[in-house]
């Protein structure tokens, strides 16, 4: 992937504005539960559809022709806000103590752990810092092998 180090620092710019955020709002994205989730993303996929729309769908044309960042700030908040679904599609469906990670050269790094371990300090049930460094306690790592 010829720009593999664009698309890193867009997810990491992501989870940075996540927890930004979640800090601020405190989740109140799904306080109205499933239903206003979903109609979360409607109303800005409905935006992002309406400014293609003159364009025959040429999302790409509109970015060329577009004065403002609208249009993708809008994908940015699209792709955010399916990141916070996705999580918490994962987190409501994971098992105790199940880990969710994001692999990267066959290795699994920590990213969220839904259920607190018994005397385990690094086991908050929140986001644990996302980068490189970051090694998960040992008994939540696992190797993968490809």
């Amino acid at each position: 992937m010829a720009n593999k180090a664009i698309l890193k620092a867009i997810a990491k710019g992501d989870v940075r504005q996540l927890m930004a955020k979640d800090r601020e709002y405190k989740g109140s994205w799904k306080k109205r539960g499933g239903a206003g989730a979903f109609f979360m993303l409607s109303r800005k996929w409905d935006r992002i559809e309406a400014q293609c729309e003159d364009e025959g769908y040429d999302i790409f044309k509109v970015l060329e022709d577009m004065r403002s960042d609208g249009l993708i700030d809008d994908v940015g908040d699209l792709r955010r806000y399916l990141m916070l679904v996705e999580m918490e599609m994962r987190i409501r469906h994971a098992s105790e103590h199940q880990i969710m990670t994001i692999s990267e050269k066959g290795t699994e790094h920590l990213v969220s752990h839904p259920t607190p371990c018994k005397g385990c300090v690094e086991c908050t049930g929140e986001f644990v810092r996302m980068d490189d460094t970051y090694t998960p306690p040992a008994h939540l790592y696992k190797a993968r092998v490809d």
